[in-house]
């Protein structure tokens, strides 16, 4: 079961908003218009990550992606009506509802509910694992060994101070080995085992009160009542520390204490949320304009998950999810008054003093960091106005001195605090401006800028500071191609360019070019690039995905996007400091994990600016923070905080849990292994095939596997033993690959093993870790971690072969079924079934 991973954020001065509260973010779950007219009475997740959903007309199934209904699962459904009242989960791990019908237990080899007692109104387990039923206003107990189908004659009624109640509440709560139960009007009892009674514990003052429910924690007793508000009471001195009231005229209805102490409290008027150690408190409500406020303002229960995160259920079948550990995913700006004035964002730049903000129609935007105030500088000021508003790329030389590459304007020098704008235009002398249509500029040190152009003419411009002078490199002859973006390389003296179809390379200290080509730019349409630390390109395609470039060894390895994402262009592109690729594409902002191969979609629903960026328009800040401009304003992202938004509950593979949905998945999963050995099969014929160079399996601990028992003839990219012609491995390199086996091991179950994670715990550099493990092992680091997990997987199945292989994914931080197959049928040459079941029976009947 996966927990929901999701995002925080941290911003500058001029994003930041002093919160008086805390804001969480409730996420509906239900659809759109609820589950029910009715309201949602109960929920009760399972062990295997299902949560149940009790209505009175209907029980719901819900396993992460969509509802099922139960009400014919039941016996006798067709000729009963059937409403419901509770649900349980037994210390056993059976799942008991109760109904008008009687009490039912659910089956899930048969996926159907048969009855085992007569009808009780509440079911609850306490700490202790004992059954508690309440029926006609006496609480039942019965032993956690007792059996199911003999509840109406083991359950023992209880009696409170040696007398049947007169008025029973639904209050029950229970500590680690003491329950506590109410009466509606001020009464609370707490059992004693050795006696199997209720005595009386405390009377409230308010005879009236009308107790709702009762939470007991941390040795405090809290008790919700209609008419007399919440108390406090300590449990070892049956005090009354406190009495709250603040919320009663919205009519309370059900009570959580969560785990981080705070009260909840939901009522017709919303949840308010309370600090007990201030008294202060938070009111929630549903916000049409906020698709992450509560869908109903009417909430009938709040339930704690296995996780400790809350489910909020309420009036017409609304069911909300409240991660208490998230707050909002992303922050955007859009134009507002006396704030950003244009939609367009198309470049960013920080100094010292400012943040700066470029638009492609709105001129430039100068934020204060300091006071937040914003500052214009446009075409139609009177005063030093610029050449264009069509901001393409700006470099700050100082906090005085702003250069500003345009669309139609040329270069701009702004000089500050006078505001004055100095222009620099094509002409008819050689060392002057190219062509005015930039596309972007990038300083040298404090000598000069770099200019690329936005023009069919493959050729940029280099301009000394102390000169004023432009020096023209043209880099390829004839072509018309378009150039897209360039970067500096931080680990050698070279600019890198990128165009449609080639890479360009300067080095800036020969000012010699060159230009380079591979066979698989030729059905791509390179737009975009950045470079990680070690000096790989990355480069975004227009609906290829993704290509990594090494320039060490000129290899190609290119990240095709996934089916959901094809047809997609990156426009911009950034690196974080994870090694996960950012991007602005024009179907929303995308993220890629080239470690687990892993993609992801933030759209404008999750609070991001809109599902379109700009090109070119992406920053990474000294923070580590990310911008991307697009249409309609820019995005802030704390990329150290923002995980996969794929939401499981179970821990079974339910997506395929009818046996068409199995047949379909066996199908497309072998559709998808024969699309690909055949590209494998192409690839080879193409490329000449490198021999395996592993040495790693001389010195892999045993924790994680090797494969010798498997037949490998076939498959020699499988094959993780050395050449018999290849130098034995000295004791250096063998305890350098028993680190970091050692060190991927211990991180395995993590979909996000980065690779700046890897050289901080191997305390060596990124560019040493590629270099040493392609040298060893003939994969690069993210081929070799990938290798590791599918060897972890194999040595999982043969010593656990009841687990399922989603349970293996999980173990090994794999997400995707798919990827997981591909993965383990190129190491061992055969899928992880039949591998499986030629290394042990596995479990018949689980789902895979």
């Amino acid at each position: 079961m996966y927990r929901l991973l999701i995002f925080i954020l941290a911003m500058l001065p001029m994003v930041t908003t002093s919160a008086a509260h805390e804001k969480y973010i409730f996420r509906t779950l239900s659809p759109e218009g609820g589950l029910c007219p009715d309201g949602i009475l109960e929920m009760e997740q399972d062990g295997d990550g299902y949560v149940w959903v009790v209505t009175e007309q209907h029980l719901y199934r819900y396993d992460g992606t969509e509802y099922k209904k139960y009400y014919s699962h039941f016996e006798h459904s067709d000729s009963l009506d059937y409403t419901f009242d509770d649900i349980t989960v037994t210390a056993q791990g059976k799942v008991l509802v109760s109904t008008n019908n009687g009490l039912f237990v659910y089956h899930p080899q048969t996926d159907r509910f048969t009855k085992v007692a007569r009808t009780v109104n509440q079911t609850r387990t306490d700490k202790a694992g004992n059954l508690w039923l309440c029926r006609d206003k006496r609480w039942l107990r019965l032993p956690e060994t007792a059996d199911l189908t003999a509840i109406d004659r083991q359950a023992v009624p209880q009696l409170f101070d040696g007398k049947p109640p007169i008025s029973i509440s639904w209050a029950f709560t229970s500590t680690n080995d003491t329950v506590y139960a109410t009466t509606f009007y001020s009464k609370i009892y707490r059992y004693t085992p050795d006696k199997q009674t209720f005595t009386h514990f405390l009377s409230l003052p308010d005879e009236y009160a009308y107790i709702l429910e009762a939470e007991a924690q941390q040795g405090k007793l809290w008790v919700l009542t209609l008419h007399a508000g919440l108390y406090k009471i300590d449990i070892a001195t049956r005090a009354i520390d406190a009495q709250y009231d603040f919320f009663r005229e919205s009519e309370p209805r059900t009570l959580n204490i969560d785990k981080h102490g705070k009260v909840w409290i939901g009522t017709k008027k919303g949840i308010y949320v309370m600090n007990p150690d201030t008294g202060g408190y938070d009111h929630y409500t549903h916000d049409a304009n906020d698709k992450f406020s509560l869908p109903n303002n009417s909430v009938w229960m709040i339930y704690e998950d296995h996780l400790c995160n809350l489910w909020i259920g309420g009036y017409a079948g609304s069911l909300s999810y409240v991660n208490l550990d998230e707050e909002p995913s992303f922050t955007f700006f859009s134009p507002e008054a006396e704030r950003l004035n244009y939609g367009m964002v198309s470049t960013f730049a920080v100094d010292d003093h400012s943040f700066w903000i470029g638009t492609d129609g709105g001129g430039l935007n100068q934020m204060n960091r300091k006071t937040g105030k914003f500052t214009y500088y446009t075409a139609e000021l009177k005063e030093h106005p610029l050449s264009a508003d069509n901001i393409k790329s700006i470099v700050p030389r100082s906090s005085n001195e702003i250069w500003i590459g345009t669309f139609g304007g040329g270069l701009n020098r702004l000089q500050l605090p006078s505001g004055k704008v100095d222009h620099f235009l094509p002409g008819k002398s050689d060392d002057m401006l190219y062509a005015k249509n930039i596309r972007k500029i990038i300083p040298e040190n404090d000598n000069g800028l770099w200019v690329l152009y936005q023009n069919t003419t493959p050729l940029v411009s280099y301009l000394d500071y102390n000169t004023g002078k432009f020096t023209h490199y043209l880099l390829e002859e004839e072509a018309k191609y378009l150039l897209m973006d360039m970067e500096c390389s931080p680990t050698d003296n070279l600019l890198w360019i990128i165009g449609q179809k080639n890479l360009y390379q300067i080095n800036r200290t020969t000012r010699r070019t060159k230009m380079i080509h591979h066979p698989e730019f030729d059905r791509m349409s390179l737009t975009s690039c950045c470079i990680d630390s070690t000096g790989i390109l990355w480069i975004g395609t227009a609906k290829n995905g993704i290509v990594e470039y090494l320039p060490h060894s000129d290899e190609v390895i290119s990240h095709d996007f996934p089916a959901e994402l094809k047809g997609s262009t990156i426009s911009s592109l950034e690196i974080d400091r994870h090694g996960r690729l950012w991007m602005g594409s024009d179907i929303g902002l995308l993220r890629y994990d080239p470690v687990v191969n892993a993609w992801n979609k933030y759209e404008k629903s999750v609070g991001t600016q809109g599902n379109v960026y700009l090109l070119g328009s992406a920053m990474r800040d000294k923070k580590g923070l990310l911008y991307f401009g697009g249409t309609n304003g820019f995005t802030i992202v704390d990329s150290d905080h923002i995980g996969f938004t794929r939401y499981k509950l179970s821990t079974g593979n339910t997506m395929w849990s009818t046996p068409l949905a199995r047949v379909l998945y066996v199908a497309l999963t072998v559709a998808l292994l024969g699309i690909w050995m055949i590209h494998r099969y192409k690839k080879r014929k193409s490329v000449p095939a490198e021999q395996p160079t592993d040495a790693a399996s001389q010195e892999v601990p045993s924790d994680i596997p090797q494969t010798d028992n498997h037949p490998q003839a076939d498959h020699p990219e499988a094959d993780n033993r050395p050449n018999v012609d290849t130098p034995p491995m000295s004791k250096a390199d063998a305890d350098f690959l028993q680190t970091l086996n050692a060190v991927i091991e211990s991180h395995i179950d993590q979909s996000d093993i980065s690779v700046e994670m890897l050289t901080t715990e191997m305390s060596c550099s990124r560019s040493k870790l590629f270099q040493r493990v392609k040298a060893l092992t003939g994969k690069n680091i993210v081929q070799y971690v990938l290798s590791c997990r599918m060897r972890k997987a194999a040595q999982i199945v043969r010593e656990n072969p009841n687990l399922t292989m989603r349970e293996v994914m999980i173990e090994i931080g794999i997400e995707s079924s798919s990827y997981f197959t591909k993965a383990f049928k190129n190491e061992f040459g055969e899928s992880p079934t039949v591998y499986a079941k030629n290394n042990g029976e596995t479990q018949k009947g689980r789902t895979r």
